[in-house]
């Protein structure tokens, strides 16, 4: 039992006043402020990205450090959220009241598909163990757990203490640990078997329901229970211990920070403790009221605590910055010196002397010491001596030394500008103290047989009589801090004035310090903080995150640099550069500008004097989490899409916005985004926007980068990104530019191959035309034609000569038209009628009665259409040439237009008994004309009766 009281003793060294009056200085946040259904916060979790969630009656909210944003979900997935965690594949799984279990995919919860279906009782805790296992914990079903994709159930008739479970906690090589309402069940799963060991009344628990759990290693677990209180549970002793007289109501959560352990109670809001170390018990609570029924804790990643009550979320921070005590105007006026001295006490100056500030029992008190002789002046600097002599020094007045065991003082008489001098500072290294005054400098050596003194006063060593600061060094240089000639280096007795090496930086120095990597730094006047590190310099300002370019005051605290301006403090971390701000949370402002105002202690805390008190920075407790960043949301044309990284949109689809969160809650309003789109924009674009819109994107690769700072410094930044494609349109994509190309060539290949067959055809037509006035004239000239044709003549001339004439025009006239129109392709059929006038006419003149040729041919059809020469004289021709024409057995001709614009030339077949030769040469030939003309194709028909030849008309353009 002694040994959870010592857990007890070391783990509730608790939350002394000033952590609840921290809590007053927190921030509240308020969710849908409605009067009517407002959502109370149920579950809190932040996951891996930085995102706090919140649980409510209304569904899923996430908390980017301003506002809250819901989000939507299935309709099945409409209840209250109850429990929230993070698996290994940072899905993040959401339980609700109904014992529905949710996952978020995008900006969207989708229920899981659990083959075995979901619990019927309300989800309270959900977590994962080291094995990728993850646990369920119900309001009455006892414990499931996911495991090869398949719920398996854990409840009483597998010995847990009770089915009603309201959270669960994993802690490595231990299991599984369930609060319920009887008790703890601590829970694993080992070669399929299931593991359980219960602790509760039986076993000494001073209550049954067990509402929350918190381990905080050791061994040990704190436990909130309905009706005790709280208690301290040892797992490895199976012991606990419990504090009496508990009157606060059931406790619903317990979270711990750097200071102790944090309740949220039903009935009595925050609850802290205090503990008291000489009697080992619990004193009264502090309670704050701020927020009602507190029902959930979370301590973020950056050491904030957030409590969330009704609809209501409270962020406060650490006790970064601590009042000791709080002084009187002119009791903070005067103050121009602070300087750590041994057991943690604080010495500053006050009107005729000094004070210390010593903390007892969790208070600072301050103690008075009157100097005489220094009522009318002011103490300007503060030192003590390894002989425990407090040096004081003043305007005017030079330096008095005070020895705290004798209680001795005396001035210091024996050097000139000691004794009536105007001291800036003092400073020193083991023996060697040095004194910078408005006179010049002194170095005086103490030892046991008394002081020495070394006096610097000449410009030629120093450079200017007006030094600010003095630093001895780790390998004991000596520097001295300036007015007009900027940092002076002593080393092994020689003076080297900085200044004239190149690159140097700062006329003007006010303090001077050194890192762990023997780096020197100083504050400048104007130049901002300056690192040499014995080559080169490097400036520190605004542009790499300083507040205020005016420094007043520098101290190194072992692992950073604390830089104090008037109304701010910095801290820089002197490997990386990066500069992180604490959480003043609006309390401190106006700090004493006075060089010696601030001064730090051997654990690093900074002493300062700002509004009216004396405050301590413990810089150890400062968060150096850097901000981190996450893209929320993408819209498409202003409407939200769910999409994953990698996505392509079409060429239309290029409108794209772009919603981020930079996440620093300590102080969000510090955070600064930079972005760029790779593939689009080169430079990286600064803004305090939260959206970034990009209309009309062209086709291309995409990365959205956004990164975050707390200042102008970008380097090693956080860093967000999301690729995407807009893809190029059909026609500029390859399979459209190479089948394009391959269509073109096709059409050139058509284009060329038609051409070639349209000249091939227009040579073929000369060709006909040539074969075809070649067979007109051989058959015009053919002797057998000329034969009859003269002896008709002559039969003429005998009987008729005035018929003859006309003959004999005829005939002219017909190898006149064969002369005419032997080159051309086509003439009118007005035309070719003329031709086939004057050729019936010397045939009739022979077969008189035994030859009819009868022409059915309006003047339009004459006119309006167009056949090729000599075609309707050669198939005349052929029926002559073929049938009988006689008067006995006459030979009718009929030449007509029918109604699909086919000239028709039908003859009646009388054969001739002794057939000529055929050669068919005269029907092919008009065949291979027509061909080349036209699409339609040249008829022939022989019904035994009549034989009738159509040839197609073709439209007359000219």
């Amino acid at each position: 039992m002694n040994k959870i009281v010592a857990y007890i003793t070391v783990l509730l060294f608790l939350l002394h006043s000033d952590f609840l009056l921290a809590q007053s200085r927190g921030k509240i946040y308020t969710l849908e402020n409605e009067e009517i259904n407002k959502p109370k916060i149920l579950a809190l979790f932040q996951n891996k990205t930085g995102l706090i969630f919140c649980g409510t009656t209304n569904g899923l909210y996430r908390f980017d450090g301003f506002d809250f944003t819901r989000y939507s979900a299935d309709a099945e997935a409409h209840a209250s959220v109850t429990a929230i965690t993070e698996i290994s594949d940072k899905k993040l799984w959401i339980g609700f009241d109904n014992g529905n279990i949710g996952e978020l995919a995008g900006n969207k919860i989708h229920l899981i598909n659990f083959a075995e279906g979901f619990p019927k009782q309300a989800i309270r805790s959900i977590v994962q163990d080291d094995s990728g296992m993850v646990w369920i914990g119900t309001a009455g079903e006892g414990i499931y757990y996911f495991y090869h994709n398949r719920l398996y159930n854990i409840n009483t008739d597998d010995g847990l203490s009770d089915d009603y479970v309201y959270k669960l906690v994993f802690i490595p090589k231990l299991g599984i640990v369930g609060a319920t309402d009887r008790g703890i069940n601590i829970c694993s799963i080992k070669n399929g078997k299931k593991i359980i060991h219960t602790y509760t009344s039986k076993n000494g628990l001073p209550d049954n329901i067990v509402r929350s759990i918190y381990p905080s290693g050791n061994g040990l677990l704190w436990l909130g229970m309905q009706d005790a209180g709280i208690a301290a549970y040892n797992y490895s002793t199976n012991e606990s211990k419990v504090l009496n007289g508990w009157t606060y109501g059931q406790v619903n959560d317990i979270i711990s920070d750097d200071n102790g352990l944090l309740l949220a109670t039903e009935d009595s809001s925050l609850l802290a403790f205090k503990y008291d170390k000489n009697n080992e018990l619990f004193t009264a609570p502090i309670i704050s009221h701020i927020l009602p029924k507190v029902a959930c804790l979370l301590k973020d990643r950056e050491g904030n605590i957030w409590a969330a009550g009704d609809n209501q979320l409270m962020r406060t921070g650490k006790t970064e910055i601590e009042n000791l005590i709080t002084l009187k105007k002119t009791e903070a006026y005067q103050v121009h010196c602070l300087y750590p001295g041994p057991d943690s006490t604080i010495w500053l100056n006050i009107t005729g002397g000094i004070a210390s500030l010593k903390k007892y029992r969790g208070k600072w008190v301050m103690k008075k010491y009157e100097v005489s002789g220094l009522n009318n002046t002011a103490i300007t600097a503060l030192f003590r001596d390894p002989f425990q002599n407090t040096w004081i020094g003043s305007m005017g007045k030079g330096i008095t030394l005070l020895n705290e065991k004798t209680g001795v003082k005396k001035n210091m008489q024996d050097n000139p500008m000691l004794a009536n001098g105007n001291i800036i500072s003092i400073t020193g290294k083991n023996n060697k103290i040095w004194i910078a005054s408005l006179e010049g400098v002194v170095q005086a050596t103490i030892t046991a047989s008394g002081i020495t003194y070394t006096t610097y006063a000449d410009t030629a060593s120093i450079g200017s009589k007006y030094v600010y600061d003095i630093f001895t060094d780790s390998k004991d240089r000596v520097w001295f801090a300036t007015d007009g000639d900027g940092l002076i280096l002593l080393d092994n007795g020689k003076f080297t004035q900085l200044k004239n090496q190149k690159g140097y930086i700062g006329k003007v120095v006010y303090k001077i310090t050194e890192d762990s990597a023997h780096n020197i730094w100083y504050a400048t006047y104007d130049k901002g903080l300056v690192k040499y590190n014995g080559s080169s310099f490097t400036s520190y300002t605004a542009e790499q995150g300083l507040s205020d370019a005016e420094i007043t005051g520098l101290e190194n605290t072992g692992t950073n640099l604390v830089v104090i301006h008037k109304n701010n403090i910095d801290l820089l971390n002197p490997y990386t550069g990066r500069i992180n701000y604490p959480d003043k949370t609006g309390q401190v402002f106006d700090i004493n500008t006075d060089l010696n105002a601030c001064t730090a202690d051997d654990a690093g805390n900074i002493y300062f004097v700002a509004s009216g008190a004396v405050y301590s920075y413990h810089s150890k407790l400062s968060s150096q989490q850097q901000p981190t960043v996450v893209i929320d949301k993408i819209k498409l044309f202003l409407k939200e899409i769910d999409i994953q990284e990698g996505h392509s949109f079409r060429y239309n689809e290029n409108n794209l916005s772009f919603y981020y969160s930079g996440l620093f809650y300590t102080q969000p309003e510090k955070v600064l985004y930079q972005y760029k789109v790779d593939g689009y924009s080169k430079e990286w674009v600064n803004t305090k926007d939260k959206m970034q819109n990009f209309p009309r994107l062209p086709p291309g690769d995409y990365t959205f980068k956004i990164r975050v700072s707390l200042n102008k410094d970008f380097t090693n930044a956080a860093e967000a990104s999301f690729k995407f494609v807009i893809e190029r349109p059909f026609w500029l994509q390859a399979w459209f530019i190479i089948l394009c190309i391959i269509t073109f060539a096709a059409i050139l290949y058509f284009f060329v191959r038609q051409r070639v067959k349209r000249v091939q055809r227009w040579a073929n037509v000369e060709k006909e035309k040539i074969q075809s006035q070649l067979q007109t004239l051989r058959s015009q000239i053919n002797p057998h034609f000329l034969f009859n044709s003269f002896n008709t003549l002559i039969s003429e001339i005998e009987e008729q000569p005035d018929d003859a004439v006309v003959y004999v025009e005829h005939l002219s006239d017909f190898y006149r038209s064969v002369v005419m129109y032997r080159d051309k392709d086509l003439i009118s059929l007005d035309e070719e009628l003329n031709i086939l006038t004057d050729y019936c006419f010397l045939q009739q003149k022979r077969y008189n009665t035994g030859l009819s040729v009868n022409v059915d041919i309006t003047a339009q059809q004459m006119y309006a259409w167009c056949v090729a020469p000599f075609a309707l004289q050669l198939l005349v021709e052929n029926a002559v040439k073929h049938n009988i024409a006689s008067k006995e057995m006459p030979l009718h001709v009929d030449v007509s237009v029918d109604a699909e614009n086919y000239l028709t030339i039908s003859n009646n077949i009388n054969p001739k008994l002794q057939k000529g030769k055929e050669t068919g040469m005269g029907l092919q030939n008009i065949r291979q004309r027509y061909s080349l003309l036209c699409d339609k194709p040249v008829i022939i028909e022989n019904n035994e009766q009549y034989f009738t030849v159509k040839i197609p008309l073709i439209k007359n353009t000219a």
